[in-house]
């Protein structure tokens, strides 16, 4: 019975935490296909790479020890810009597509290098942020959001790990408050204790369910 119950709460866990990833990727997806800039590529740019391109430097034949047949996004073109300088050196110096493959119409020559240039162009002009720390909640911060979502209290100075204060005495700042591995067992070890606490509680799991 033990065994069922444990197997049932942790496996609503894992499908949460699963429903939560997928759902993040669905939205990043259908931001970017949702971009008019995105919208042409997959109209004007991209069928001209695949027409010329694929066929050589997919996942499979990799000729030059380059891939680019995965790349649907104009993300992916701006993450490897370096890599796609050179793909347009040289395709403006004909060396590619090679002699025995047939040769780019020289109005679809300029419409990939003018497109993939101008993708390039406008990253390098974004204002960069620099080093975003990736912010997490500070243990009083975890115990509030637990009473408030759960109606649950949790005694996090004895489960988790201090809070670093840095060198500005701030226990908030995201610049040290890091995941541990501890820290991160702890935080599913803690899920699993208020998940059976809910469970045992049918009125509170019906509420929260």
């Amino acid at each position: 019975m033990m065994y069922a119950f444990c197997t049932r709460t942790k496996s609503f866990k894992w499908k949460w935490i699963a429903t939560v990833v997928i759902t993040t990727f669905v939205v990043s997806v259908m931001a970017q296909v949702d971009d008019p800039r995105q919208r042409h590529f997959n109209r004007t740019v991209q069928p001209i790479l695949r027409k010329h391109c694929f066929s050589c430097h997919n996942d499979e034949d990799k000729k030059g020890g380059i891939a680019i047949s995965d790349h649907y996004f104009i993300s992916a073109i701006v993450r490897r810009g370096e890599l796609y300088q050179k793909v347009i050196h040289a395709i403006e110096s004909k060396t590619m597509p090679p002699d025995i493959r047939p040769p780019m119409e020289q109005q679809e020559i300029d419409t990939v290098i003018h497109y993939i240039d101008s993708y390039l162009s406008a990253a390098l002009a974004e204002r960069d942020p620099g080093i975003i720390a990736p912010r997490r909640l500070n243990n009083q911060e975890y115990k509030y959001v637990i009473e408030d979502l759960l109606k649950l209290e949790v005694d996090v100075d004895s489960l988790f790990p201090s809070d670093p204060s840095g060198g500005a005495g701030f226990d908030n700042h995201a610049g040290v408050l890091y995941f541990t591995p501890l820290l991160v067992e702890r935080y599913f070890e803690t899920a699993d204790f208020l998940l059976d606490t809910l469970y045992t509680d049918a009125e509170a799991w019906r509420e929260l369910v």
